[in-house]
């Protein structure tokens, strides 16, 4: 993987924060028609506790399962040998801090007052938003050079309901691949 594409990989998954999906794709020079069968190389979760994982019983196979299923939509075929790209995944989960309301006053404190200063309070009032990014790498498998490299990031509405909203993600992704 060029160091360019490997750069932008990991800023796009560190800076990724948004509510509603954000795609970013990067194609390669060769047109994705060229192209006519995929094999699973890699597919990783990140995760908090375990760090990179290539065994996640729940994410990976929603994964392979949802961008398997474009990609024979698209036309491609997955076979086990000889295949003309490879693919590499990497997924990842945050929790991303949002402040809902901010409230400033005027209160005199303790402290202010010994200050001679009038004191102010601030309250804040947040949640935490699930979100998830997943990134999606062809290579070519003879070259090992980058065909296409796609980035979604996409909040998560219902963790405990993965598929549909791996599912979600793959659609939204998918739909800046052009063959």
């Amino acid at each position: 993987m060029s160091s360019r594409i490997t750069t932008v990989l990991a800023l796009s998954v560190l800076l990724a924060h948004t509510v509603l999906a954000k795609v970013e794709v990067y194609p390669g020079k060769m047109p994705l028609s060229d192209y006519k069968t995929f094999k699973w190389a890699r597919a990783r979760v990140f995760t908090a506790k375990q760090g990179f994982m290539e065994d996640d019983p729940i994410v990976i196979p929603a994964i392979k399962k949802a961008v398997s299923a474009q990609l024979i939509k698209a036309g491609m075929v997955e076979v086990a040998e000889n295949a003309d790209v490879e693919l590499y995944s990497m997924a990842m989960g945050q929790s991303v801090p949002n402040v809902d309301v901010m409230i400033f006053g005027m209160t005199p404190t303790v402290n202010s007052m010994a200050a001679g200063s009038p004191g102010f309070t601030t309250i804040a009032m947040g949640r935490y938003n699930k979100e998830g990014t997943l990134a999606l790498h062809l290579v070519d498998a003879k070259t090992n050079k980058s065909v296409w490299l796609g980035i979604v990031t996409k909040a998560i509405k219902h963790p405990d309901k993965l598929e549909p909203e791996v599912n979600k993600a793959v659609d939204e992704l998918f739909k800046k691949f052009q063959r």
